[in-house]
């Protein structure tokens, strides 16, 4: 069974302005989620029985004929269960269509989402520590009113992972020359 994951990827000033929260936060932890597989990212889908050659040519279509959204990070969090640290979104009507249009088209391939994927459950993040077992995620940078910002998507991927050991095992990236 095959798992696969749509993902948004941000602009380069957007990535340096996380790196700098990163850092700010979480100084003296090694851990951060900084590897390749780790890219910051927002996470539209994950999902089994995927028919990954007409996933790759509709999420192709979208890019080309549609521009990619922008998202507005707002806030911190922490998810108990997971121990993770992620930087929160508000979500705007367009970021919020542009999930129920990526869900639509993986769906369509007869694939089943998992359940926080869907739209009704669907929480938009960007994950920046995973297993955390203490942070204190108050202090000055959120009390900062610079601290929200805006943050361009400018290319989605297909990634899949090997569920055994959590290794990367394929990746295509698409891009519209226009973002």
């Amino acid at each position: 069974m095959k798992t696969l994951a749509v993902l948004g990827f941000f602009d380069e000033k957007s990535l340096l302005r996380i790196g700098d929260i990163r850092e700010h936060v979480l100084c003296r932890d090694n851990e951060l989620c900084d590897s390749t597989n780790d890219m910051p990212h927002l996470t539209f889908t994950i999902s089994e029985n995927v028919n990954r050659d007409e996933l790759e040519k509709q999420i192709a279509e979208l890019v080309e004929k549609r521009q990619l959204p922008k998202v507005n990070f707002s806030h911190m969090g922490f998810f108990p269960k997971k121990k993770i640290v992620f930087l929160g979104v508000t979500p705007s009507i367009s970021l919020l269509l542009f999930h129920r249009q990526i869900c639509r088209i993986v769906t369509e391939t007869g694939a089943g989402l998992f359940p926080y994927s869907v739209p009704s459950n669907w929480l938009p993040h960007c994950s920046i520590k995973e297993e955390s077992d203490s942070i204190d995620i108050t202090g000055d940078v959120f009390e900062d009113p610079s601290f929200a910002f805006v943050a361009q998507i400018t290319k989605l991927s297909i990634t899949e992972m090997d569920q055994k050991s959590g290794e990367l095992v394929y990746r295509v990236d698409f891009s519209s020359d226009d973002q």
